[in-house]
């Protein structure tokens, strides 16, 4: 068979091809470490009447949950994972199985991190933490960036997830977790690759839309140290995702500090919010110590970033230069309805079809900066800035 009669979006379960979905959505995101995959499958007698070239589902093992899967666009694997639910419905108007499910990554999101021990590891860099739980779940890990200093203890919390481990400790070496999609975990900075081409509107973007808040976004960021009579530093590591922000360094109050149990430690001021909205945020000790100012500057810049998000329906699935549309990839984007004429980061991406418009690619665009986990080296630099055809920042 060739692309022109088959579907480029191939659904594999144990080895069987099912090729009779009416819907499929297939969607990475840098939010979520684990890609996801939801496909409608046709009745059988119905799609085999519409569609000649569909199988018929009597011949074929029946889709169940963990069912391994893998999805494909063009023979290229997207997705490998496992059958996480399925939903069936019949009626007067015909019937549909419902298939969801998430790449091997899912896993760590769901499971226990070392449940047998260790649950403490001394003297390893980043990356040999992560392969280490990792590795009972068959998945591989790449490293794209320096990751660090080695950690002198790391620890597991009890009933702590893998995912939750490995955020914890990547936040402390500033490196963004990520699944690739067909069984690996990539440890990375955001904004390293640029996106197959330009996203235009109107132009090979078919849909745009936006949405533009100031939630949050302050006036002025504070990063506070908490005295120590006033009440003990916590200085353990919370299970926070990627996103969260790096911490600052405390700084040892003085005597009018102590008596007053809080320390303002770092403070930068968004000139762009007119009215007073000021934002604290506790301070922690970790192994990467950062100026308090500096963490205070980094908030500042990821709100900004993250305030602006752009959502672009894409024809097909591949950009101008002939390569998948995929997340954390910098793209131009040239949006004449939005006003957005500059650099942007792919968030996430969602590989579509229905009967209305056909094949097409959603994209989450947001700030180069959204997920920037640096907090050292020059604020006021935009990663769009330093790439061809950028125009004013956000």
């Amino acid at each position: 068979m060739t692309l022109a009669t088959t579907r480029r979006i191939a659904l594999h379960l144990d080895g069987e091809v099912y090729d009779q979905w009416s819907a499929a959505e297939i969607g990475r995101d840098l939010g979520d470490l684990s890609g996801a995959i939801r496909l409608e499958l046709r009745d059988p007698e119905a799609s085999a009447a519409t569609w000649p070239y569909a199988s018929l589902v009597e011949a074929m093992a029946s889709p169940a949950p963990g069912l391994a899967a893998t999805v494909t666009i063009d023979d290229e694997p997207v997705l490998v994972g496992w059958v996480d639910d399925v939903d069936t419905e019949a009626g007067e108007d015909g019937c549909r199985v419902t298939i969801a499910g998430r790449d091997k990554a899912g896993d760590l999101i769901d499971c226990a991190a070392q449940p047998k021990g260790p649950s403490e590891y001394k003297g390893l860099l980043l990356d040999a933490l992560v392969r280490k739980l990792v590795e009972p779940f068959g998945l591989a890990v790449k490293v794209e960036v320096d990751v660090g200093e080695k950690f002198d203890r790391a620890v597991i919390d009890a009933g702590e997830t893998v995912r939750s481990a490995i955020e914890k400790w990547a936040r402390q070496r500033a490196v963004l977790v990520v699944s690739d999609g067909v069984g690996g975990i990539v440890l990375t900075r955001s904004g390293k690759t640029r996106g197959p081409g330009d996203l235009v509107f109107p132009g090979n973007v078919i849909r745009s839309a936006g949405r533009f808040s100031w939630r949050e976004r302050f006036s002025d960021y504070f990063v506070q140290s908490q005295a120590e009579k006033g009440q003990k530093l916590d200085r353990t590591a919370a299970p926070l995702d990627a996103r969260a922000a790096p911490q600052a360094e405390p700084v040892k109050p003085d005597k009018a500090a102590e008596e007053a149990g809080v320390i303002i430690t770092g403070h930068y001021k968004d000139q762009a919010v007119g009215r007073w909205r000021p934002h604290v945020s506790p301070s922690r000790t970790t192994t990467y110590k950062a100026p308090a100012k500096t963490v205070a500057e980094w908030m500042a810049r990821t709100a900004k970033a993250k305030s602006r998000v752009i959502e672009h329906t894409a024809k097909g699935f591949r950009g101008p230069s002939g390569g998948l549309w995929k997340p954390n990839q910098l793209v131009f984007v040239d949006d004449a309805y939005a006003g957005v004429r500059r650099d942007m980061l792919v968030r996430g991406v969602v590989y579509g079809f229905d009967d209305q418009d056909g094949e097409t690619t959603r994209l989450a665009l947001v700030g180069a900066q959204a997920f920037d986990l640096l907090p050292e080296g020059d604020s006021e630099q935009d990663k769009g800035g330093t790439l061809d055809k950028t125009a004013a920042r956000l």
